[in-house]
């Protein structure tokens, strides 16, 4: 027996249940998944995405706390989430942004992080706001603690070294109070960098949309107060992919980080984020600004 928990044998298990997108849950969520579990054929996932989005022109009205982050879930292989600058030294983003989990058992950590920002596109290097930091991955613990990609742990943070230059194009976003209540049917504000169009290609484009809370029968996968469902058929604008990570905004806050969405990104489907009003004591307690 103690050759099936070698390092080799974990490492070749977590692998292979990657390559078979593996994803649990009651039949309701039978096709959600969460964003780094959608492409894994890719070794150039962009995540995350707008689907039929704005593009941000200036990253000083109101994104200039989106951080690109890109990492290695497996040696010379390359995936990329977003997240929000909450400090100097600190991005927040989604928990499956940071470490993989197999049947609840085995964790792993991904490797090589990196977080730019500053820029708007993710094909011009050295744009003149632009700068780059490593990462440091501080999931939350235990996570993930369902089998399903819809987890309501589904959160963490990245330590940045060195700290981020703060100027008007870069700066952090305000965490909302732990007693901060979502109003059902508020407009949010999301953003990202990636897939434009209902199965098109990624853009290279920060863009920005608008969704809607919503408690309809669409949101039936939420499994926890601690997450946020968001549909709007009406605006014809959708995360894609899980959104993995991004933020979504309301009233200056980011109050939600996006968490899991329907396979192939339909606009007629409900998607959802991480509140993170319920997990700001321990954001706090991490970032030192309890």
């Amino acid at each position: 027996m103690r050759g099936l928990l070698s390092p080799q044998f974990l490492l070749l298990l977590i692998a292979c249940v990657q390559a078979a997108n593996i994803t649990t849950g009651n039949n309701n969520a039978g096709k959600l998944q969460n964003s780094n579990s959608r492409n894994q054929s890719s070794q150039n996932d962009i995540d995350p995405v707008v689907i039929n989005g704005y593009v941000v022109t200036d990253r000083r009205l109101g994104f200039a706390h989106l951080a690109r982050i890109v990492f290695e879930p497996f040696p010379s292989l390359q995936s990329q989430c977003t997240g929000s600058l909450i400090s100097p030294s600190f991005v927040l983003t989604a928990g499956h942004c940071l470490v993989k989990g197999v049947f609840k058992i085995f964790r792993w950590k991904y490797k090589n992080f990196n977080v730019t920002l500053g820029d708007l596109s993710t094909s011009e290097t050295g744009e003149t706001h632009e700068h780059t930091r490593s990462g440091i991955p501080l999931p939350f613990p235990f996570y993930p603690k369902f089998k399903t990609a819809i987890d309501p742990t589904d959160i963490g943070l990245l330590k940045i070294s060195p700290q981020a230059n703060i100027t008007d194009y870069t700066k952090p976003i305000a965490l909302p109070p732990s007693s901060f209540e979502l109003p059902l049917n508020a407009t949010v504000t999301v953003a990202g960098w990636g897939v434009s169009e209902t199965g098109g290609d990624a853009s290279d484009l920060l863009r920005w949309g608008s969704a809607q809370v919503d408690d309809s029968e669409a949101c039936s996968a939420k499994l926890s107060t601690k997450q946020i469902c968001l549909f709007d058929q009406a605006r014809l604008q959708s995360s894609c992919n899980g959104d993995s990570g991004g933020p979504v905004m309301y009233d200056g806050y980011v109050v939600g980080t996006v968490s899991y969405g329907t396979t192939d990104c339909p606009l007629d489907s409900a998607w959802g984020a991480v509140r993170v009003s319920a997990y700001v004591t321990w954001i706090q307690i991490h970032t030192g600004t309890l």
